[in-house]
């Protein structure tokens, strides 16, 4: 059932609400659940628009409903910045450097989705424009570092992490990897407390997926609010230890195994992991090439091939918790 989405009570900070996401701060007029509180100052300002929004440029994604075939997601790319478009929700503008993000809702506009996007897509787009690195990753803390995984939408990332995490890893971030230069070298950052697992994963790990309320309303994909519904969550910036790029099989006979990635190969498959890769061109692309470069050369990348299966996830986790001490450490 859809919940209407109302803007939040003006607040004592001219209506505006802070919060910590991907690493940094945003400030929004609408209240948003789950998210960790925050002072400010924002690295973006999300508002209900006062006017029409700017035209939107060049289309480069589109994600359709799989029965109909009608569009869910449109992102269009231009000078005038970034247009984010969600099928029954609304339009995010993001502007071209990032700061500044204008929206209009639909009149019934679920709540939970606008949730999701505000802070998922709409906030990781604009870090991304302000030149900020976000891996399509996922990351659990592993004796005090971050190992990461990596990989398109729907190979596992987010099922593997649940498992590490109930092999006793506090989880750092689920999809988004937030990274950053530190004094000790590249820092993971936590992204959010949330955690996105399909029906079926839930019921693997022996849980209930009717306990947990829906990502968005268009998939049957279930939401965890982590350190409170399930799990531990990890907040602060760690170094990053390890990335493991996910490479499933389908022999049931297949051993886990590990494989370093030669340097060039390895710099250009993080590029293609970079959070939706495709708005990375020019100085954009430029930017990524060299944090994609800068992390070959401090952080190893390594890929993991193993068999695909719920009843297999012990054996990864176990496989990958003893590399990512031993055989990287």
């Amino acid at each position: 059932m859809h919940v209407r989405a109302r803007p939040c009570p003006t607040s004592a900070r001219g209506g505006l609400h802070h919060y910590r996401v991907l690493g940094t701060v945003i400030a929004c007029d609408l209240s948003v659940r789950d998210l960790p509180p925050a002072s400010p100052a924002a690295a973006v300002t999300i508002r209900r628009a006062d006017g029409p929004l700017p035209r939107p440029g060049a289309l480069v994604r589109e994600i359709a409903d799989g029965e109909a075939g009608e569009p869910l997601i449109r992102v269009w790319d231009g000078v005038d910045g970034i247009t984010y478009w969600a099928r029954g929700v609304g339009t995010f503008w993001i502007a071209p450097d990032g700061r500044n993000v204008r929206y209009t809702l639909e009149a019934d506009a679920c709540r939970t989705d606008v949730e999701h996007l505000i802070g998922g897509p709409v906030s990781g787009l604009a870090l991304q424009l302000q030149g900020r690195v976000i891996l399509h990753a996922s990351a659990v803390v592993v004796d005090g570092a971050a190992v990461a995984f990596c990989g398109p939408h729907g190979i596992g990332k987010s099922t593997l992490v649940a498992a590490l995490m109930r092999a006793g890893c506090p989880m750092l971030t689920d999809d988004m990897l937030p990274l950053a230069r530190g004094p000790e070298g590249v820092q993971a950052l936590h992204s959010l407390p949330r955690l996105k697992l399909w029906r079926d994963s839930l019921t693997a790990l022996g849980e209930d997926p009717n306990r947990f309320g829906l990502v968005v309303s268009w998939l049957d994909k279930r939401r965890l609010t982590v350190g409170r519904e399930w799990g531990r969550t990890w907040t602060e910036p760690v170094p990053l230890r390890a990335v493991y790029v996910l490479d499933p099989q389908d022999d049931p006979y297949r051993m886990v195994a590990f494989e370093a990635i030669a340097p060039l190969d390895a710099v250009f498959l993080l590029l293609a992991n970079m959070y939706m890769a495709e708005l990375l061109h020019g100085a954009r692309a430029a930017h990524a090439l060299t944090a994609a470069a800068d992390l070959v050369a401090t952080v190893p990348v390594r890929r993991v091939r193993y068999y695909r299966g719920f009843h297999e996830l012990p054996r990864l986790c176990a496989a990958i918790l003893q590399d990512a001490n031993e055989g990287i450490g």
